[in-house]
């Protein structure tokens, strides 16, 4: 089909990707064209585009779209922004954006992308990131507006004298410190926006960057236990308006890590419990023997006039004696099966917990404190005051004269 050149001028400007979407646009546009030739031309284009095949249509406007150069240059915003996108192969602005039919007024100068703050702006919700396309009066209300704490301006382009489009920017000179390296693909490069791609990434402080806007905070707590009295001491601040932000916990990762540690944390406590007793009751067979080799002993003590309580700190003090050396040499080989034992038990632990995260510990520091040291201590002065104890009930249990006749 063969277009006039202000049709295909007409189509060059509009935004659609296919052919109902350009069509709509079209009618959408025809209030806000002033020239009744103009305004007639887009009307007939619209019936031509209408009568197409769906594939030749978009063909057509893609072909106007990549190829058509304006005659004499662009004068208008709708224009100059068509020519913009077609060098530079960008998409129409996506998001919350109006149909920006006004472009194709000619006396629309500027495009401006703003947030609406207030309410009581012109146009808009509070929280809203709108995008316009004015005149020089129009642009003059916003500024006004702007004052008035209602909207805040993002982004300017206007046309400059000689029909070039201009954007509101500051020149700074910066200084390439270094060029980063990529250590890692990124996960489907292919689907990611180019501004997006790593090796598009530009890092500048943040006194000449653009000033956003904070769409999330994270905090981090060492104690996991006190997340959720964080969390609560935190909305104590009545400074903050709490009703317009959502807390959320993030420690998805914690619990499914920890899960696996608390389990072995309970069997390591059942085994320790195990431990504990199994040495009482080995220590007391050991320790029966050797009181009975010496119930000659004992028996002459009680005849003397010694009591059973001197006799079995007697007993405890022999006890002790080397118990404190196993004690010390505990101390030093009790590090070097900590570390072992650590290890294989963070192996265990690794193998049932599945990560996202690359890095991951290989090994497990165990540090044995004073503290530990002094509990261990403290544990087996129990378990030999308890051995020497019941070894001493079957002795202690005779008289004297008992043990003596035994005896000979």
């Amino acid at each position: 089909m063969e277009l006039n050149e202000m049709e295909k001028r007409l189509i060059f400007q509009t935004e659609g990707y296919g052919k109902s979407d350009v069509t709509y646009e079209l009618r959408m546009c025809l209030p806000y064209i002033p020239d009744p030739v103009r305004r007639k031309t887009a009307a007939e284009l619209v019936r031509k585009l209408d009568a197409m095949p769906e594939k030749d249509c978009l063909a057509l406007i893609q072909d106007i779209r990549k190829n058509y150069r304006i005659p004499a240059g662009p004068k208008t915003m709708g224009e100059l922004l068509a020519e913009a996108r077609q060098k530079s192969g960008a998409e129409k602005l996506k998001g919350h954006d109006i149909m920006a039919l006004e472009r194709f007024d000619p006396e629309v100068k500027h495009m401006i992308v703003f947030d609406v703050l207030s309410g009581n702006a012109p146009v808009g919700d509070k929280g809203d990131k709108m995008r316009l396309f004015l005149t020089d009066a129009g642009y003059q209300k916003f500024l006004d507006s702007q004052e008035r704490g209602e909207v805040k301006l993002k982004n300017h382009a206007k046309v400059a004298p000689g029909g070039h489009l201009h954007y509101d920017r500051k020149d700074r000179a910066f200084s390439i410190v270094g060029i980063y390296e990529i250590k890692e693909p990124q996960l489907n490069a292919g689907l990611v926006p180019p501004p997006s791609l790593y090796q598009n990434r530009i890092f500048i402080d943040d006194s000449n960057g653009e000033s956003g806007e904070y769409q999330r905070l994270e905090f981090y707590v060492k104690d996991p236990a006190q997340l959720s009295n964080t969390i609560e001491s935190a909305k104590e601040n009545a400074n903050i308006a709490w009703d317009d932000f959502a807390v959320e916990t993030a420690d998805e990762e914690y619990q499914r890590t920890a899960a696996p540690l608390e389990n072995m944390s309970v069997l390591v406590s059942s085994l320790l419990i195990c431990l504990i007793i199994g040495s009482a009751l080995v220590l007391s067979l050991i320790l029966s023997l050797w009181i009975k080799g010496r119930i000659h002993e004992t028996g002459i003590l009680l005849a003397m006039g010694y009591r059973k309580t001197q006799i079995f700190l007697q007993h405890f003090a022999e006890v002790m004696m080397i118990a404190v050396l196993a004690f010390g040499i505990s101390f030093f080989a009790g590090q070097v099966v900590a570390d072992v034992t650590g290890d294989l038990l963070l192996q265990n632990v690794s193998a049932q917990t599945e990560t996202i995260a690359s890095d991951t510990a290989s090994s497990l520091e165990v540090e044995i404190t004073v503290r530990n040291f002094a509990a261990v201590c403290g544990i087996g002065t129990l378990v030999v005051a308890f051995s020497v104890g019941m070894s001493n009930i079957p002795v202690f249990r005779l008289q004297p004269k008992e043990i003596l006749s035994k005896m000979s």
